[in-house]
C-alpha cells in the first residue's frame, strides 16, 4: 500500500489545526453582545427550571429556547481578536460552558423530566447554528467557522431529532458543506450513538418493544434517521473519474469517520422483527459491506475495515433472532487475516535501524490490542452453539497472530498458517444477514 494515504491524513489534520488556530481573516458578522447579554438576564433563570425538569415549557417560554441558544452559541463568534491565544481561551471558555449545560441536561435525574424543553431547544439550537455559519465561511473565517461546528458534537448528546436531522443535512449537502464543517458533523453523529437496543418482540414479555408507546417510537425515529443518513452517506455511489490520488483519499478520510461513527451504534439494526416485520436502522449490512470486496467505491482502505470489523464485533443483540452473525464473524476472520498481512509488509520497514526506516503505515499495536478486545466482546455476546464455536475458533487463531503484532514482534509461520486455514471453515453458504427478512445478501467471495 502506498504510504501517501498515511501521510495525507496527517495534513488533513494539520490543516485543521491551522484552521482553528488562525486569525480572524477580514471582518466577521459579529452578533451584538448587549443582545445577549439582556437574553441572558431575562431567560437564564427560567431555563434553568426548564432544564432540570422543575417546570414544564408553557407559552410565555416561546422565546427561552432561543435566548438559550443565542447565549451557548453565539458568543463564540464575539471575540475579535488577532491574539491566538486569546481567541483559544475565549473559544474553550465557550465550548466548557455549552458543554456544562448540556450534561446537566442529560443528568439521568432530569432527562425524562425536561424532554419537552429540550424538543423546543433542538430547533432553536439549528436555526442559532444556521445562522452562526452562514456569517462566517470556513475559508474566511476559519477560527470561528471551525469553533462553531467544534460544538455539533455537544449538540448531538440531546439526542433530539431536530438537531439529528440537521447533521445529517450537514453531512449531505456536498455543494454547501466545506468538508471541515462536513467532519465536524460526522464527528458529531457518532456522539449520538449507542442505538435503541430492541427489546423482545413478544408483547407478554415484561420489557417488550411496544409499538404504541411514543416514548418508545421517539427514540427508534431518532435513532433510525441517524443511522439512515450515516448508512447514506457511506454507501453513496462516488464518481472517481478525474479525481487525483489525494482526492480519492480525502473520500476515504471522511468515509472512515462515518463508519467509526456507525460502528458505535452497539447493535445490529434499530428493529429487526420477523412478525411483524420491522427492519429499521440498518447497521450491521453497512458495516459488512465495508468488508467484503467490491461492493463500495474506491475500495475501503485497511484502516475503514478496522474500523467496520470492531463495530460489528461488539455489537449486542440478545432480543434479536432474526440476525445472523456468522456472515460478520467469516469477514471479520478475513480483515484480520488481511491486517497481518499488510502488517508483514511494513514491519520491514519499521523495524529497520539508521537510513531507511519509517513510521507504521497503521497504529499496528494499537488496533491489534483492539480487535483482540473486541474479540472478546464478540464472543460474549454469541449465544447461540453455532455461533459460539466459530467466534471461539476465531479468536484462537487470530489471538495468536494479533498477540505478537500487540508488541511489533512478527507471528510465527505456523500460527499465521493456522489462521489462513481457519478463514474458509468460517464461510457461511449465503451471505444473508437476516435470516427471514429480505435484503440484500452480503458477497462473500
Amino acid at each position: 500500500m502506498p504510504r501517501f494515504r498515511f501521510e495525507f491524513r496527517v495534513a488533513l489534520l494539520l490543516s485543521l489545526a491551522i484552521a482553528f488556530a488562525a486569525p480572524p481573516a477580514g471582518h466577521a458578522q459579529l452578533p451584538d453582545t448587549k443582545d445577549l447579554d439582556k437574553a441572558y438576564r431575562e431567560s437564564s433563570q427560567r431555563w434553568n427550571k426548564l432544564l432540570t425538569g422543575e417546570e414544564s415549557p408553557g407559552k410565555p417560554d416561546a422565546q427561552v429556547p432561543m435566548d438559550f441558544a443565542k447565549w451557548y452559541l453565539m458568543r463564540i463568534a464575539t471575540k475579535q481578536t488577532n491574539d491566538v491565544d486569546e481567541a483559544a481561551r475565549w473559544s474553550a471558555k465557550v465550548h466548557k460552558e455549552f458543554n456544562n449545560v448540556v450534561n446537566l441536561a442529560m443528568r439521568p435525574a432530569y432527562e425524562k423530566a425536561n424532554r419537552g424543553f429540550v424538543n423546543k431547544l433542538g430547533p432553536a439550537l439549528v436555526a442559532t447554528m444556521k445562522e452562526l455559519l452562514a456569517a462566517n465561511d470556513p475559508r474566511t473565517q476559519p477560527r470561528i467557522a471551525v469553533n462553531s461546528a467544534m460544538m455539533f458534537s455537544t449538540m448531538a448528546r440531546l439526542r433530539q431529532i431536530d438537531i439529528t436531522d440537521y447533521l445529517v443535512q450537514v453531512v449531505h449537502d456536498e455543494k454547501n458543506t466545506h468538508d471541515v464543517i462536513r467532519l465536524y458533523a460526522i464527528k458529531a453523529l457518532r456522539d449520538s450513538m449507542p442505538i435503541w437496543q430492541q427489546r423482545d418482540p413478544d408483547p407478554m414479555a415484561a420489557r417488550n418493544e411496544d409499538f404504541d408507546s411514543p416514548v418508545q417510537n421517539a427514540v427508534r425515529a431518532h435513532d433510525t434517521k441517524l443511522v439512515d443518513g450515516l448508512v447514506k452517506y457511506i454507501e453513496r455511489p462516488i464518481d472517481l473519474k478525474g479525481k487525483s490520488p489525494g482526492e480519492i483519499e480525502a473520500v476515504r478520510f471522511l468515509r472512515r469517520e462515518a463508519i467509526k461513527a456507525l460502528a458505535q451504534a452497539g447493535a445490529p439494526a434499530v428493529n429487526a422483527i420477523d412478525k411483524p416485520q420491522k427492519l429499521a436502522g440498518q447497521v450491521a449490512p453497512t458495516l459488512l459491506r465495508v468488508l467484503a470486496d467490491g461492493v463500495l467505491e474506491p475500495a475501503p482502505s485497511l484502516s475503514e475495515k478496522v474500523e467496520a470489523a470492531l463495530g460489528l464485533c461488539e455489537m449486542k443483540y440478545p432480543n434479536m433472532k432474526e440476525y445472523n452473525p456468522q456472515v460478520s464473524i467469516y469477514l471479520v476472520g478475513r480483515t484480520i487475516e488481511q491486517f497481518m498481512k499488510e502488517y508483514n509488509k511494513d514491519w520491514a520497514k519499521f523495524t529497520l535501524t539508521g537510513e531507511g526506516r519509517r513510521l507504521p503505515y497503521l497504529a499496528w499495536k494499537h488496533d491489534s490490542r483492539r480487535l483482540m478486545a473486541s474479540l472478546d466482546e464478540m464472543a460474549k455476546n454469541a449465544k447461540d452453539a453455532d455461533v459460539q464455536k466459530n467466534v471461539s475458533l476465531l479468536k484462537k487463531n487470530a489471538d495468536a497472530v494479533l498477540s505478537r503484532t500487540a508488541v511489533w514482534d512478527q507471528p510465527s509461520p505456523a500460527n499465521q498458517s493456522n489462521l489462513t486455514k481457519v478463514i474458509p471453515q468460517l464461510a457461511p453458504k449465503y451471505g444473508n444477514v437476516w435470516k427471514k427478512l429480505k435484503a440484500a445478501p452480503i458477497p462473500l467471495k
